[in-house]
């Protein structure tokens, strides 16, 4: 009788697991650390989603543009992004938290909106949607790169003369030591994007009306400032 119980309980473990949602996040400081320890504000964030929601989940810190194809491909159940225009075989679930976005230049670059940009060799983070007047935007050049990490230091050599940065991102990285010698002009305020939750058109209808009520409960309350405030210093 107890093997029986035994194996009925691996069995309901496994069955557990195998029914957990795949959830990318991108693996972006202060978003996701790539520390093993699965922290992070999108981290902190989805996973109370999903607690209040009570579904099981298993959350992936990916490179963006592995999240965004892996969404479309089915590899991934859930993603958390910036609103897309396309997006293939997915559902947009619901709206989000979100932050603002900035346009960082190196010093001695001066500029207040996008046409100060002009012939300039501006950073983006590959796949990542910053609005329709940036994404389509031909004026300036764009410098497609991994993470944020890789932006302040293509400025520090003179590789880049801007770039595009959440806020929480921004406030993070310029408290690292290594990039404290950096010198920029005071960023400007270009928009502010909203995240949102992506489905893969196979996910459970219910489950996703579930992961609604949770986000928006989450919207309601305080909790993304909360997390804001434990990752960053302004």
């Amino acid at each position: 009788m107890a093997r029986i119980v035994f194996i009925l309980s691996i069995v309901l473990f496994s069955s557990q697991v195998n029914s957990a949602l795949k959830v990318g996040i991108i693996d972006i400081p202060p978003f996701s650390f790539s520390d093993g320890q699965q922290r992070g504000i999108h981290i902190d964030y989805v996973r109370e989603v999903f607690k209040l929601a009570k579904i099981p989940a298993t959350l992936q810190s990916l490179p963006y543009p592995r999240v965004v194809e892996g969404i479309s491909a089915g590899k991934v159940d859930i993603a958390l992004m910036f609103r897309r225009d396309e997006l293939p075989n997915t559902i947009e679930v619901c709206k989000s938290f979100g932050f603002h976005n900035l346009i960082v230049t190196r010093k001695g670059v001066h500029a207040s909106n996008l046409k100060g940009l002009e012939n300039l060799r501006v950073g983006v983070i590959r796949k990542a949607q910053f609005g329709k007047e940036f994404n389509e935007a031909d004026y300036f050049q764009k410098i497609y790169l991994e993470n944020y990490s890789q932006s302040f230091k293509m400025l520090r050599l003179s590789r880049l003369e801007a770039f595009i940065i959440s806020r929480p991102a921004f406030l993070f990285f310029k408290q690292s030591p290594k990039f404290q010698d950096i010198s920029f002009e005071k960023p400007f305020v270009f928009n502010k994007r909203h995240n949102y939750f992506y489905a893969h058109k196979d996910v459970d209808r219910t489950k996703l009306n579930k992961l609604q009520k949770a986000n928006q409960a989450l919207l309601d309350s305080n909790f993304i400032e909360t997390i804001v405030r434990k990752y960053l210093i302004d």
